[in-house]
């Protein structure tokens, strides 16, 4: 990989024009006080009527936690690139001094077309809030081998609402990633839709239902809530 291309790697990994929840509903009013994995459960008053997922659901999904997960999505250039940030879970590596060293990779995309990613080994400082990069390897769009290079050792101080300090937030805080965010607040939507049709106003559990639809697509359950409660 020529400098060039690991520099132009790092801007875009640096870019602080982020955006978690790419198309989702952006007012989240009552939306549940959920930041860490820990607390991902159901609403302790829904009723089971209320409920998107079973317990089995939530168990299921805590424990298969592995493999590339989404952590963030930058913004959307006029030109239509994006870049969206990757970890694994099940391979973070807890060092002493409130260290920890994680497999990442940014999938640069152009008008919704992967055009290649690079896959980085990366060490997060947990208590000064800074990166560096160990290596680095770079992949064309189907996967095939480019180069790969040492990273430069040095400790970079992460930008907020960077794609870093995302991945920081993870990783460092037990924040939610972006799936995890997925599955919250689409159980949430539903059940707050479910709670609105009950009481017969089904124009907002309707807008409810569209808002859970946009964290769960294809839901079988959302989209039959949807049809129940949309006017001919």
């Amino acid at each position: 990989m020529k400098q060039l291309t690991l520099l132009a790697v790092i801007l875009l990994a640096v870019n602080p024009a982020i955006s978690q929840h790419d198309n989702r509903p952006s007012g989240r009013v009552g939306a549940p006080k959920i930041k860490t994995r820990k607390s991902i459960r159901p609403g302790r008053a829904w009723t089971p009527d209320e409920r998107l997922y079973t317990d089995d659901d939530y168990a299921y999904f805590l424990a298969t936690r592995g493999g590339w997960r989404l952590a963030a999505v930058s913004l959307t250039t006029p030109e239509g690139k994006q870049t969206r940030a990757y970890y694994d879970p099940l391979k973070i590596e807890r060092l002493p001094h409130a260290q920890a060293r994680v497999w990442t990779q940014y999938q640069n995309g152009q008008n919704d077309h992967l055009r290649g990613y690079f896959t980085n080994r990366e060490e997060y400082s947990c208590k000064t809030r800074r990166f560096q990069t160990i290596e680095s390897s770079e992949f064309d769009a189907v996967g095939n081998f480019i180069s790969n290079r040492s990273g430069d050792h040095q400790w970079k101080l992460i930008v907020p609402n960077s794609l870093q300090d995302r991945l920081y937030s993870i990783i460092c805080l037990d924040e939610l990633d972006e799936e995890d965010t997925a599955f919250v607040f689409a159980a949430y939507w539903f059940a707050n839709g479910r709670q609105l049709e009950k009481q017969g106003r089904l124009q907002q559990a309707n807008r409810s239902y569209g808002y859970a639809l946009k964290y769960a697509p294809d839901n079988e359950k959302i989209l039959a809530a949807i049809n129940r409660t949309t006017w001919s």
